[in-house]
């Protein structure tokens, strides 16, 4: 079965706030990924790639394979992305992606995801609000944002992340019952 990437994207937050020409344009700068039932997506520890994957068909399993034995946190769903954390914060993998099934995901690369932050104040509040909602962070102002030049400063035990259209603070991800990031 062909996958309309296009279609699927226009429903997906927050890439559905983004306009038609900026969609097509997306489309064309990302690659179409087929993935069999058990592939790896994602290596564990891989500190090169940056891509941000948009599952558009089948399902996805996030493992923390460096726990004896492996340790599988959540199963993602078509409709569904990760791998953003690495794009944004330019940081190692922290857990191994495998397939499920037989997936199609559209592999962004890095530097154009951050493009997208960029360029589209609606893609952005849309993308912050997806993870205040899905990690709990306090989305609260708006600010600059240029990966070199990360802004990330801690004021009064709170830290900040500042992107082009939107701040994120007081970051808490639970990874597992073992350990707390707080960024």
């Amino acid at each position: 079965m062909a996958i309309d990437a296009l279609h699927a994207l226009s429903s997906i937050v927050p890439f559905r706030f983004l306009m038609a020409d900026e969609l097509a344009a997306l489309v064309m700068d990302s690659s179409l990924m087929g993935y069999a039932s058990g592939d790896e997506i994602i290596r564990q520890g891989d500190a090169v790639s940056d891509e941000v994957f948009v599952l558009l068909e089948g399902s996805v399993e996030s493992v923390d394979v460096e726990r004896i034995p492996p340790f599988r946190l959540n199963v993602i769903d078509s409709g569904s992305y990760f791998g953003e954390r690495s794009c944004l914060f330019g940081m190692p993998r922290l857990l191994a992606m495998r397939a499920l099934e037989a997936s199609t995901c559209l592999v962004i690369p890095g530097p154009r995801f951050l493009a997208l932050l960029a360029a589209s104040r609606p893609f952005a509040q849309a993308f912050g609000t997806k993870l205040r909602e899905g990690l709990g962070l306090d989305v609260f102002a708006f600010g600059k944002f240029d990966r070199k030049n990360l802004l990330h400063e801690v004021h009064g035990g709170r830290a900040e992340l500042r992107f082009e259209h939107l701040v994120v603070s007081r970051i808490r991800v639970v990874l597992d019952e073992r350990f707390v990031a707080v960024l």
